[in-house]
């Protein structure tokens, strides 16, 4: 990536109000990736491919993410732990989650739970005015990461 795009998605990602839920193709999470951690961001890429229920997904992302002992593996808790990071304390935070077909195949109730859940994530550290960003590449019926 040149300097002038790679500036452009600096700018993107340190924009909380543009912060949210997106589908980014694998290139563009890259570069996401690499820049949010230019940033001093946390930025975690999760394999979700063994996530295939609730069950699994809450505690595939607990682990990915060492949410603390008090987690309750279940929505409500995974919101509270999405919604605190407390002990990962970070200017902003990028999250990108590949291979959720097998989720979003075999329970569709969790998947779309789960997006449900990361955009209200999303949207109350955005009110906090702290970028917090999900990129999920191979979620087609999200909007595209915004290019500018």
């Amino acid at each position: 990536m040149s300097p002038a795009p790679r500036e452009r998605l600096r700018t993107l990602l340190s924009d909380a109000p543009r912060a949210g839920v997106y589908r980014a193709n694998d290139e563009a999470a890259h570069e996401a990736f690499a820049t949010a951690a230019s940033l001093h961001y946390v930025v975690q890429r999760i394999d979700l491919v063994h996530a295939t229920d609730a069950a699994s997904t809450q505690t595939l992302l607990g682990r990915a993410l060492q949410f603390p002992d008090w987690y309750g593996h279940n929505w409500d808790a995974l919101a509270d732990c999405l919604g605190d990071m407390s002990w990962n304390e970070a200017d902003g935070y990028v999250l990108i989650l590949t291979q959720l077909g097998p989720l979003r195949t075999q329970d569709r109730e969790a998947y779309d739970t789960l997006v449900d859940v990361l955009r209200d994530a999303s949207e109350a550290w955005r009110e906090g005015g702290t970028p917090f960003w999900v990129l999920l590449p191979d979620a087609e019926e999200l909007p595209a990461l915004p290019t500018t």
